[in-house]
């Protein structure tokens, strides 16, 4: 990505997850981590940058995570009507079962790439209302509501579950 459209795009969008993360009550070391684990420092003056409307040109990898958090939070916004909603399915620890609980907010902090690209997916299918691929009779499944979602996190990584609900709708 070019240095001008890093430049564009990194002022708004760190002000964008700086808004969210105050409506998910993120602490700031939260926040670091969930952009690949800032030095404390570099964060402030992110932060310092973009409030002030200064020039500021982040990472790419940064900006990626920052566009993934983004998606995720459309999704989950689109699912439980607005961020501030959001903030207790994230804290939730799930009780899916099979797999090592875990809670949705800790994996987006620690997740590599992969699994944040992975969890914005998920959503995104979820806030569709596209039905999960791992129940065998999808189409007698009732529509998807926003509890079905369960996160679940293995030795293997992290992926979303979905529960799947064989009785009346």
């Amino acid at each position: 990505m070019r240095r001008r459209d890093r430049i564009r795009l990194s002022g708004a969008a760190l002000r964008a997850f700086l808004h969210l993360a105050k409506a998910w009550r993120l602490i700031p070391a939260r926040q670091r981590a969930a952009l690949g684990g800032v030095a404390p420092a570099t964060w402030r003056c992110w932060v310092a940058l973009a409030r002030r409307r200064r020039t500021l040109a982040l990472p790419e990898r940064a900006l990626l995570r920052l566009s993934l958090l983004l998606g995720v939070a459309r999704a989950l916004i689109t699912l439980r009507g607005s961020a501030r909603n959001c903030a207790g399915w994230l804290r939730r620890r799930n009780r899916p079962a099979a797999g090592r609980l875990s809670v949705p907010l800790a994996v987006l902090a620690r997740g590599s790439l992969d699994d944040l690209a992975r969890f914005r997916r998920d959503m995104e299918s979820m806030a569709a209302g596209w039905v999960s691929s791992r129940c065998s009779d999808a189409p007698s499944i009732r529509a998807l509501r926003y509890n079905d979602i369960i996160h679940v996190d293995d030795q293997r990584g992290s992926e979303l579950g979905y529960r799947c609900d064989h009785g009346s709708a």
